[in-house]
């Protein structure tokens, strides 16, 4: 990954438009310069930014830590049961959206999953806001069973449904 990372920052891949979405690693934090979105868990967040996160303003402060560290765009903090926030581009305020998991078995693959479906998203035209739910309803299924899970289309069209309620 840190060959993939550096030829993409000195334009080797010539991807300099394509969006670069991570959900980083502590091994690779210094990697992460320029990133579009940054999607980093309370540990790993509180592990680079050295801010404690213990509340909304922590958490806030964190990622505008990073955003400054990393050169990135956005920001998204996932805080377990505290749900996630967004960082916008250009903004200092956050979105803090509560999680929708119900019974949580396994958070294997839950990271990955709200990375992807909250770049898909964003990708798609989505609001921040719309696209941090949509990633946080799939999350609630992934963390539902044990094991990492794969969230198709009809699962989540009937979660998403089920929520909307």
């Amino acid at each position: 990954t840190k060959k993939l990372y550096e030829a993409r920052q000195d334009g080797r891949l010539g991807l300099a438009t394509v969006p670069y979405v991570v959900d980083p690693h502590p091994d690779h934090f210094s990697l992460y310069r320029g990133i579009s979105l940054a999607k980093p868990n309370r540990k790993e967040a509180e592990l680079s930014s050295g801010v404690t996160i213990d509340s909304k303003e922590k958490a806030l402060e964190a990622a505008v830590v990073l955003r400054e560290k990393w050169e990135a765009e956005m920001m998204m903090i996932t805080l377990g049961d505290d749900g996630l926030m967004i960082l916008p581009p250009r903004q200092n305020s956050g979105i803090f959206l509560d999680t929708v998991a119900q019974d949580v078995f396994d958070v294997s693959g839950a990271g990955d999953t709200v990375t992807a479906v909250y770049a898909a998203a964003i990708a798609a035209g989505a609001s921040y806001t719309l696209a941090g739910d949509l990633a946080n309803i799939a999350a609630g299924i992934v963390v539902s069973e044990v094991g990492t899970v794969p969230v198709n289309s009809k699962r989540f069209a009937a979660e998403i449904e089920r929520l909307g309620s």
